[in-house]
């Protein structure tokens, strides 16, 4: 069965390779998720998409009820997250958290 993809598409070995805008796994790292033409690598300067994704993942939780060393904890485990843990510092952090909890005060 054919959704036109060719066989290299089935089978990319870029991480730029064109996936139609769908969510699919990282070929590269077994984990992580690509989205249009460019798999996710986050960094501390990606404060709005950490935060939506932390509150995909926790969108229980307040974000502002949590002590900065549990949300780094958070950040760092999250699949997509590739930057040095240590470059973090409190206004980063302040911006990821204020990201997440504009995420949670809509929704």
């Amino acid at each position: 069965m054919s959704h036109g993809l060719t066989k290299e598409d089935e089978n990319p070995s870029p991480p730029d390779k064109y996936f139609g805008g769908k969510l699919l796994p990282s070929p590269l790292r077994g984990e992580g998720w690509v989205r249009g033409d460019f798999q996710m690598q986050l960094t501390w300067k990606d404060a709005e998409e950490i935060g939506l994704q932390l509150y995909e993942k926790y969108p229980d939780i307040d974000p502002l009820t949590l002590r900065f060393t549990d949300l780094h904890a958070m950040i760092t485990s999250l699949p997509d997250f590739a930057d040095d843990p240590k470059k973090s510092n409190e206004g980063i952090l302040e911006t990821i958290q204020m990201a997440w909890y504009e995420e949670y005060k809509v929704n």
